[in-house]
């Protein structure tokens, strides 16, 4: 309850102690009088909005101090709440002292219990001390969030006591509930990642790493994208030895040379060409039928294209992602 209220140079007020009697107080007085005052001190210590104007001529600060006696219940529900916020606040004799300067250059100081609080904590104690209520205002007795709090002050200490052991097997049970949230997550990236283990395994395998030959798997990617140019490169070389569609070609200079070296050696004895033209004759015959047949063995797989560039991605993909080379892959 609020046992006194003191009030200096605020408004019209210069300065004014009054004291409170338990149970229910009445001021009365003609308009003007100051009872509104009062109640803007009160306010005030409720941690309402402070107005530099209320400040009266007597000096450059308004203060006002209310001490208020607390019950045992009240008490202990304010030490928790000090708690809570870190405040290192002392109640001697179930006792507290709120007070609040008001300066003309804006600043206002709050204490409890002589120590300084900023203005939303003050607001935030004071719900569980005062309730200030004008002609239709809501208060506590309506406010639902207030009613377990309401019922819980009529009852003893064996219920306090045994509220105090279930709020402590609450806080046990929302802890357990959260240490057990953490785990189902823990739970769920486990079973993500061993999935994702088991499809980064499964690529490994269709690679076949151990006899990929990824020297040759490249080798072909550009022979296959290179095939136009080499098939049109190996018709040309195709009908240049033996080309029906000219009537020059390599194997008709050869026959029309080794015609002229028989020629050449029946009339000069001394000449012997035709052996050494005969082997160069040899080589280049070889190496026209290697040519036929690289060139008619060449095919355009689309399908083996495909498959052969697929792997040949997933391997890159793969020794980038894990920083390494085929061997670290293995």
């Amino acid at each position: 309850m609020l046992s006194e209220l003191y009030i200096r140079n605020l408004a019209i007020v210069d300065e004014i102690k009054i004291s409170f009697t338990e149970g229910l107080n009445i001021l009365t007085g003609e308009t003007g009088t100051g009872k509104s005052i009062i109640i803007g001190a009160i306010s005030l210590l409720c941690g309402g909005r402070a107005n530099t104007s209320s400040i009266g001529k007597r000096s450059d600060t308004a203060y006002v101090e209310g001490v208020f006696f607390l019950s045992d219940y009240d008490e202990k529900i304010l030490r928790n709440k000090f708690d809570l916020l870190g405040l290192d606040i002392e109640i001697e004799d179930n006792m507290l002292v709120i007070s609040r300067t008001i300066s003309k250059n804006g600043r206002s100081v709050s204490k409890i219990n002589n120590r300084t609080v900023n203005n939303s904590i003050l607001s935030d104690i004071m719900l569980n001390i005062l309730n200030v209520c004008g002609q239709h205002d809501s208060y506590t007795l309506f406010n639902r969030s207030d009613f377990v709090e309401i019922l819980d002050s009529f009852c003893d200490d064996e219920f306090r006591k045994k509220l105090k052991e279930l709020e402590i097997l609450y806080d046990k049970i929302k802890k357990a509930s959260s240490n057990f949230k953490k785990l189902k997550n823990k739970v769920s990236n486990f079973d993500e990642n061993v999935e994702e283990i088991k499809s980064e395994i499964e690529e490994l395998n269709s690679l076949e790493l151990e006899t990929l030959d990824e020297e040759f798997i490249e080798n072909e990617i550009d022979k296959f994208n290179n095939s136009q140019t080499i098939l049109g490169c190996c018709g040309n070389l195709v009908e240049v030895f033996d080309g029906e569609n000219s009537e020059i070609n390599a194997f008709s200079i050869l026959n029309e040379i080794s015609r002229n070296l028989v020629i050449l050696e029946e009339n000069d004895k001394n000449v012997k060409f035709s052996e050494d033209f005969e082997n160069i004759s040899f080589g280049l015959k070889e190496i026209y039928t290697k040519i036929q047949d690289y060139y008619s063995s060449i095919y355009i797989d689309e399908e083996r294209l495909m498959i052969l560039q697929e792997k040949f991605n997933l391997l890159n993909d793969l020794k980038r992602k894990h920083k390494t080379d085929k061997k670290g892959l293995i």
